[in-house]
């Protein structure tokens, strides 16, 4: 049973690495430059591709709302689509996967002004990528942490946290250097999420055993029971 559920798993991420790829190749055409968000990088962290089974595709796309908008008009992607302030949600018939088209990133908290420090260092960070041999682009540790910290919040707020979103930022820390997470942990209280990750720290530390030296600060119990 647990040999043909990872032969799912794996035919189902490749073909999600491929149309990740195919993404990443039809922008590229257009002159735009990507990163694959969230599932598809952070399978790649793991000891094992595989063992991480994707969803659907989050892929960052440079040029701004009215540009990203414009440019999926000329490519005639703009057809039964979802727009929100920060992506555009693709029905799965265009690809064959569900695809997320990132051209800003979501924050829900009450601080314009944190908001506007994150989504500056944000849009900063996402020059430093990646090319991976599965044919995209990832982001740099130090954008995923805060990017995903952010979503991860995003998502106790309203939509639930998910063991899964846990366990990948449980790997993004071990993936990291020390260095660019004494960045990330600088950089808290300006953009208003010292408190969140000490509850994530806690919950990483306490129930998945996390070891203290990848930490991005002092976990914190009582808010962290609250998000366990």
């Amino acid at each position: 049973k647990w040999f043909y559920q990872a032969e799912g798993i794996r035919s189902l991420n490749e073909r999600h690495y491929a149309c990740s790829g195919e993404l990443t190749q039809k922008f590229a055409a257009e002159g735009c430059q990507t990163l694959i968000l969230k599932g598809q990088a952070n399978s790649l962290l793991y000891p094992d591709k595989f063992i991480r089974q994707t969803g659907d595709i989050d892929i960052w796309v440079s040029g701004g709302r009215e540009r990203v908008l414009e440019l999926l008009r000329k490519m005639d992607l703009l057809e039964d689509t979802k727009i929100s302030s920060h992506d555009v949600l693709l029905p799965k018939k265009v690809f064959g996967e569900e695809v997320e088209v990132h051209f800003g990133f979501g924050v829900d908290r009450c601080s314009p002004f944190a908001n506007k420090r994150m989504l500056a260092f944000l849009d900063a960070e996402s020059h430093n990528l990646t090319p991976v041999p599965e044919g995209f682009y990832v982001p740099s540790k130090k954008f995923a942490l805060v990017m995903q910290l952010s979503h991860i919040y995003k998502h106790m707020l309203g939509l639930g946290v998910g063991m899964r979103q846990l366990v990948d930022y449980f790997m993004l820390l071990q993936a990291s250097s020390s260095e660019e997470r004494a960045e990330i942990a600088s950089l808290l209280g300006a953009m208003n999420l010292r408190r969140f990750a000490g509850a994530l720290m806690w919950v990483l530390s306490e129930c998945l055993g996390l070891e203290s030296e990848y930490l991005l600060c002092a976990p914190d119990a009582r808010r962290g029971r609250v998000l366990f």
